[in-house]
């Protein structure tokens, strides 16, 4: 089922992907760690007002710290789908995964590295660098919030596809549908938003505009799936297999969630200030997204194992 040599590329990561390595421990660990420091500088603000803490963990850190985690991303979804044989079921759909998690990459480093003034930026030591910063932030942003969640899409569907044809989804429980339900809510919210605001933008409607009102349907949409991918873990009984579908529906959800927080701000209904409870989500998010290929490719590394370990006759 699995190929044991994988692509050239493959076999050049650096050996935190090799076998064996535990890096889904690792990613779960940073997070949680930095999780704790940034709970706390988020109190320290609260408490004194002074926002330098604030602004060295959450800009100076958790930035680079969400570029990092992109990268293992990145590099863990291509070692899967290099595992997989040309003609395997499963081999399309973690194309489009791990060409999502490229995407996802070059989005955070644009965005959180290369388009902000933080001493990790190496353009920051260039002349005139600082008028890139803004346009590296929009094309970050476009890529993370419209073609990332068209590929991640497409990748989820081709991965239904094949578990639909091995009758390993089941049917939606109750909690699904309220969940569901949940999401067209907010999609309705989206839409009722769009026309609140075509009759002020009049004619200042631009593709850049277009693409970042997208960005909601377009999670919603990638939420809707992952419930439903979310079924087959009961028919994978949560096993090792499961967890890198269980953590994919987390990251979705909790993107989704932290996207109601932008919505809400643009919205005027709270302040900049208020939605500092969202600020946290983007990080147990992104360490989702890094720890659903790990996953997967720690299963696969480890079938590969049991193989080479059988006596052979």
């Amino acid at each position: 089922m699995i190929r044991s040599g994988g692509v050239a590329f493959s076999r050049a990561l650096p050996r935190i992907l090799t076998p064996g390595y535990p890096l889904s421990w690792a990613v779960a660990l940073v997070c949680a760690l930095y999780f704790t420091a940034a709970s706390a500088s988020l109190l320290v603000w609260i408490l004194t007002g002074n926002a330098t803490v604030l602004s060295i963990c959450f800009q100076e850190i958790g930035g680079p710290l969400l570029a990092v985690f992109a990268m293992i991303e990145a590099a863990a979804a291509l070692r899967v789908w290099s595992l997989f044989n040309p003609g395997e079921p499963l081999r399309t759909g973690w194309f489009f995964l791990a060409s999502a998690g490229s995407v996802h990459a070059v989005s955070v480093i644009t965005r959180h590295l290369l388009g902000r003034n933080i001493l990790l930026n190496p353009l920051r030591f260039l002349p005139s660098s600082s008028p890139l910063f803004p346009l590296l932030d929009d094309f970050g942003r476009v890529l993370g919030g419209t073609l990332l969640p068209l590929v991640l899409l497409a990748g989820i569907y081709f991965v239904l596809r094949v578990y639909r044809r091995l009758r390993l989804l089941t049917r939606l429980s109750p909690v699904d549908y309220l969940a569901l339900a949940v999401a067209a809510l907010f999609l309705a919210f989206e839409f009722s938003e769009l026309l609140r605001w075509l009759p002020l933008r009049r004619g200042n409607i631009t593709a850049l505009w277009t693409m970042d009102w997208a960005t909601d349907p377009l999670f919603i949409l990638l939420f809707a799936a992952a419930i439903v991918l979310r079924r087959a873990n009961l028919a994978l009984r949560r096993g090792r297999l499961a967890r890198c579908w269980t953590a994919y529906a987390a990251a979705i959800f909790l993107t989704c969630t932290g996207n109601l927080g932008v919505a809400l701000v643009e919205g005027g209904f709270i302040t900049q200030n208020q939605s500092w409870p969202f600020w946290l989500i983007w990080y147990p998010a992104a360490a989702g997204f890094t720890l659903a290929p790990i996953f997967q490719m720690e299963t696969m590394h480890l079938a590969l194992r049991s193989q080479a370990a059988s006596p052979r006759f």
